[in-house]
């Protein structure tokens, strides 16, 4: 018995779904060939540009728990007054406060209060004022290009009112933490 020939309507069919199976596929590689693109500029970025961050410790606390997770722009430029940083120390990653840039005296009250180059420095953020662990002699002129920095948790907080930590210089800063992922929020 013959072969049964196919018909136009057969033929059409037969084209029409090998078209859709050719569309398919072109759609399915040029998602995949998108989505490692993306992939590639996600790390790219987050290796060159940001520094994902653990917070260890309460020197933060509340703005930043341990535990909580941060991410920083890698940048040491434009750092100012007030700014949370993430910095190295002796190996470690510390999340801190900047208080004073290079060039300004430092100094810290009886009763808790800094005063930047005699000023009282408005701290909305820290829970309890206190003079903490200073080893330091107040006032204190930070040196150009250096940062002194201090935890919003003052009792608790080693930073540079210690010898241990002292100011931190350009160096040793790895950016300006721009926000906490977990519950997600800016740092202001």
């Amino acid at each position: 018995m013959p072969a049964e020939r196919p018909t136009i309507s057969m033929l059409d069919k037969e084209i029409s779904r090998l078209e859709r199976k050719k569309d398919y596929i072109r759609i399915l590689w040029n998602s995949i060939v998108a989505l490692t693109a993306i992939a590639a500029v996600t790390v790219l970025i987050f290796t060159l540009c940001l520094s994902i961050n653990t917070v260890d410790g309460l020197s933060m606390a509340p703005l930043l728990d341990d535990g909580q997770i941060v991410v920083a722009l890698k940048s040491n430029k434009n750092i100012k007054q007030n700014d949370v940083v993430a910095l190295y120390h002796n190996n470690k990653i510390l999340i801190k406060r900047v208080i004073a840039v290079g060039n300004q005296t430092v100094d810290i009250g009886g009763n808790g209060v800094v005063y930047v180059d005699g000023k009282p420095l408005a701290e909305p953020y820290v829970p309890e004022l206190s003079v903490g662990d200073c080893d330091i002699g107040l006032p204190f002129q930070t040196p150009d290009e250096t940062f002194f920095v201090m935890g919003d948790n003052r009792p608790v907080s080693k930073d540079s009112r210690t010898n241990q930590i002292g100011v931190i210089g350009r160096d040793r800063i790895i950016g300006r933490v721009l926000f906490r992922v977990r519950p997600f929020s800016f740092i202001k």
